[in-house]
């Protein structure tokens, strides 16, 4: 694949958005490339018509990550209902979203990207480094061919619809595995990799703001 993997495909659509399922199973694609045998006998070497239409989707992802039309669910998220260290979060991840458009633009230094990933594991860890999962139980419908789900914080008896933390979030999260492999009833949310999908919602998004997990790294 041409111009960086072609500018790490898109700001790696399922890093900064997507719905829940194009983030579990990788599968998209607003926007396809497919290599004619001209363009591999081409090698690496791009069109300034090709440059900038990259650009421009690259442009695209980012006003729609930044205040685009549509809104992510990031930009969902009422920030007036968040403590001020919820504030200081959703801070950090648009301080994420901001470095890695400046590694993804054409001429940018490519190693920011990785250090907006830094950035935004710093921060999940900062905020939820000692939280504890509470078994819901086994859905037969989640990932493939069941698992068990998590959430945090606990949906305990008197507690009525989906409740969120002090600071204004919850957690959800999947172990794919076998029906009668009772991980346990309480599990810590660290290491991410031992659940198959972890999600993070925040009040004023339905849909989750993050996605982590064993899943989401392979």
């Amino acid at each position: 694949m041409k111009y960086d993997e072609l500018v790490n495909n898109i700001l790696q659509e399922q890093h900064f958005g997507g719905s829940p399922n194009e983030q579990l199973t990788g599968i998209k694609r607003h926007v396809t490339f497919e290599e004619s045998p001209e363009s591999e006998a081409q090698g690496d070497n791009i069109s300034g018509d090709e440059a900038k239409a990259m650009q421009d989707m690259l442009n695209q992802s980012i006003a729609a990550r930044r205040g685009g039309k549509k809104k992510t669910a990031l930009q969902m998220v009422n920030t007036d209902k968040l403590s001020d260290a919820g504030r200081q979060f959703i801070n950090e991840l648009d301080r994420s979203a901001d470095t890695y458009r400046q590694g993804s633009a054409i001429g940018g230094d490519a190693s920011l990207r990785q250090v907006a990933v830094d950035i935004e594991d710093a921060a999940f860890m900062k905020s939820f480094a000692q939280t504890q999962m509470d078994y819901i139980g086994w859905d037969n419908s989640a990932g493939f061919g069941g698992a068990h789900l998590y959430r945090y914080p606990s949906t305990g008896a008197g507690i009525q619809g989906v409740p969120v933390d002090k600071d204004g979030f919850r957690l959800e999260a999947s172990i794919e595995g076998k029906k009668d492999e009772h991980p346990g009833d309480v599990m810590s949310l660290f290491p991410l990799d031992q659940y198959s999908v972890v999600n993070l919602f925040a009040v004023g998004s339905d849909d989750p703001i993050l996605t982590k997990g064993r899943i989401t790294n392979e």
